[in-house]
């Protein structure tokens, strides 16, 4: 299984960053194992006995799921993050028939069941791993002769969720391994979280960025997908929730468009980013509570009825056919304070590890990352002697850098990385200050868990656009270098001098027309600078 990460809430740069670690412990009451994981200041508490619920999400002390009042409320989808599978949510008349064979499940929510099979029974964990950036846990549930949940749906094959713990936050993978299996499994899957409203209602805000709205009857759909446009349901701007009373299912979602509440009263942004198969959301929104669901799921509620009446698009039901394993991510990510965008980074991200996974390079590398000045730079030409990962993504400003750096630095075990980041800050309204804090944080994140690497962080530029700009930019600058030069582990690259005139304002035969981006000259400039502070080629 692959694990990728995300749920961020970024912190201060002085706060020290707990050790990763998983610990066990046994609640007294219910004799259960609770299994206790953290990386940096990320931590969660999961009970393999309930349903494998992550029932506590904690970031920098501040618990962002409803958590019960002791463990043994914990069994049923009222607490934490529960897993819902074969059916999420509702299933019309708790029954449904597939290929020929009518599954009945126990009416739970009047003539209907709801939930599935898998929330509140025991899960086996088959493995806990910890190194320097995250820690995993991962458990199965076997379908199989003897188990309760395989009476009600009788198909040979194995659940496995893995969760992973980064610094930055959680992620969930699932897998449907139907290897051995004879016959096919009809499935859906879904986190049922309970968010906790992190201030007002009123200043709490829902971007939900799907396609359709899915008319319901006695909240079950009936298959018909309406255009949000003009309605009451219509999400895709930021909507605060105050009066906003639903329990509905969008669809149409995309990985590329992450569903994002934004608490503004604390300046938090919570976005949830799911691979492709994730179609559908479950958005519950009641009112006087102070906790509302946003539900990802890879089909629409009552599917299986659904794709019984031919709506095969419409309930996007998944079948794992014998020999055949299926899978799919959720990932949470919180931006700062600022109310920064990550989410427009997701597709460059994605690429760069897609590119890490299908070439994967050698540790010990170069890896360059920041913005487009480090994108633009034809990297094995200028470097030609030495083994270089470019990671640059253009507009993209420091604290984006610090963001990623556990999916496109850190994995890469850089023997050195050189850093262009702080142009674009500075542009877009942030002081000197704030650049080189998020520097200095970013910093100490990669010694955390390289404490060998190098680190050259080159200048911002002069440059002819940004031209009123540069005093802040130099001021920038010479807090960065001063704190260069108190951790030898850091190099400032000064090639902001080479590129002046003897009048002092930028040279312009080192930038292309628009005035920002570098020459070819430029170019050349910068890698005289930057070559004799990396280590001796190989």
């Amino acid at each position: 299984m692959r694990y990728a990460g995300t749920f961020l809430l970024l912190i201060a740069a002085a706060a020290p960053l707990p050790a990763t670690e998983i610990h066990d412990d046994i609640d007294a009451d219910t004799g259960w194992r609770v299994i206790t994981a953290q990386a940096g200041q990320t931590k969660i508490r999961v009970v393999p006995a309930a349903g494998f619920n992550v029932f506590s999400i904690e970031h920098a002390g501040r618990e962002l799921l409803k958590t019960p009042p002791t463990l043994a409320d914990l069994p049923g989808v009222s607490y934490g993050a529960p897993l819902l599978y074969p059916s999420p949510n509702r299933v019309r008349n708790a029954q449904f028939t597939f290929a020929d064979k009518t599954y009945h499940f126990d009416a739970n929510d009047g003539t209907n069941f709801i939930h599935g099979l898998v929330h509140n029974v025991p899960w086996t964990v088959r493995r806990t791993e910890v190194d320097a950036h995250q820690a995993v846990i991962e458990a199965e549930l076997v379908f199989a002769p003897g188990n309760k949940h395989y009476e009600a749906f009788p198909l040979k094959h194995t659940l496995r969720v893995a969760v992973t713990v980064r610094a930055e936050g959680v992620s969930w993978e699932y897998e449907v391994d139907n290897t051995h299996g004879k016959s096919k499994v009809p499935f859906g899957f879904a986190l049922h979280p309970w968010i906790l409203y992190q201030g007002e209602r009123k200043n709490t805000f829902l971007t939900i960025p799907a396609a359709h709205w899915m008319e319901a009857e006695n909240l079950l759909p009936t298959g018909k997908l309406v255009d949000l446009e003009g309605t009451a349901f219509d999400a895709r701007a930021a909507k605060s929730l105050e009066g906003f009373v639903i329990d509905d299912v969008y669809s149409g979602m995309q990985s590329d468009h992450p569903t994002v509440a934004d608490f503004r009263d604390v300046g938090i942004q919570l976005s949830l980013v799911a691979s492709d198969d994730f179609t559908h959301l479950v958005v519950y929104t009641p009112e006087n509570k102070n906790w509302f669901c946003v539900e990802n799921q890879t089909c629409s509620t009552d599917a299986h009825n659904l794709y019984q009446q031919g709506l095969k698009a419409e309930s996007h039901l998944l079948v794992a056919e014998p020999g055949e394993t299926l899978s799919g991510t959720v990932h949470y990510r919180i931006s700062d304070a600022r109310g920064h965008k990550f989410s427009r980074w997701e597709k460059a991200i994605r690429k760069f590890e897609t590119q890490g996974r299908q070439q994967p390079p050698e540790a010990g590398g170069t890896l360059f990352v920041g913005s487009s000045s480090i994108r633009f730079w034809d990297l094995p030409k200028y470097f030609p002697d030495r083994p270089v990962i470019n990671h640059g993504f253009g507009g993209s400003q420091m604290i984006d850098s610090l963001y990623f750096a556990d999916r496109i630095v850190l994995p890469y075990q850089p023997s050195t990385i050189v850093v262009y980041a702080g142009d674009n800050d500075i542009a877009g309204g942030q002081s000197p200050e704030t650049v080189a804090e998020d520097f200095q944080r970013f910093a100490r994140k990669i010694h955390a868990a390289l404490p060998e690497t190098k680190i050259v962080y080159i200048a911002i530029k002069p440059s002819l656009r940004r031209w009123n700009l540069y005093e802040q930019m130099a001021n920038a600058n010479a807090l960065i270098s001063a704190f260069a030069d108190t951790d030898e582990r850091i190099t400032f690259a000064d090639i902001a001098k080479p590129m002046l005139n003897e009048q002092g304002t930028p040279k312009p035969e080192l930038f292309i027309k628009d005035g920002l981006h570098l020459s070819p000259a430029g170019y050349e400039l910068w890698t005289s600078v930057i070559e004799p502070l990396l280590p001796r080629a190989n």
